[in-house]
């Protein structure tokens, strides 16, 4: 599985109208990324050793998964604003 683009996402996903707060990029921890939106409501990780895409919520008790794509196929910059945009 090919790890998603970090900067394809930032920029889609802000094409989109979601606006970054936040993001951070680490090679070393097998590509994991990840970008919070929207006075630090919401965010989107790259897990890269699991190689899963997760949005999640922030919550009284911290950020809790809201949709997680395992799959390839659902791991688009798409379907992530879809899920963002349910969050609004």
């Amino acid at each position: 599985m090919t790890s998603p683009d970090f900067e394809t996402y930032r920029k889609s996903l802000s094409g989109h109208g979601f606006h970054e707060v936040d993001s951070g990029y680490n090679e070393a921890v097998f590509g994991t990324w990840f970008i919070v939106f929207d006075n630090h409501r919401t965010r989107v990780i790259w897990e890269g050793k699991e190689q899963w895409l997760t949005v999640q919520r922030a919550t009284f008790r911290g950020w809790a998964d809201v949709w997680i794509g395992r799959e390839e196929a659902t791991q688009t910059p798409d379907a992530v604003a879809a899920q963002l945009a349910l969050l609004r």
